[in-house]
């Protein structure tokens, strides 16, 4: 199941139109990382804007889901044809304030 900004993919024809899926689960402080591969052949797809998040959990069919975690779509690309869209997101939003490097310091300041 793949849920964007809280409401269920599948309404939006996106579950049934994924060509792949992988998820890279990265160890200790790296972000995780999605990507969708969709078809887009009849052009149907509205593409979700940079910064939507995302929420995945997978499982067998007919079994319960295992949820993934929530993921923040950092990219959003198109080629064909045949049209196929490219969702990409991390667990990590590095599209602010996280991702700008700066310095902090304190002087005179009791622990």
């Amino acid at each position: 199941t793949i849920t964007l900004e809280g409401k269920d993919a599948s309404l939006k024809n996106i579950t049934q139109r994924i060509m792949s899926l992988t998820m890279t689960d990265n160890r200790g402080f790296e972000a995780d990382r999605v990507t969708l591969e969709i078809d887009d052949a009849d052009g149907g797809v509205v593409l979700p804007e940079r910064g939507t998040r995302l929420s995945l959990a997978m499982g067998w069919k007919g079994e319960s889901l295992t949820r993934k975690g929530t993921f923040v779509v950092d990219e959003v690309s198109h080629e064909g044809p045949p049209d196929k869209l490219t969702i990409s997101a991390n667990s990590a939003d590095f599209r602010e304030e996280f991702n700008v490097k700066r310095e902090v310091s304190w002087h005179d300041v009791t622990v």
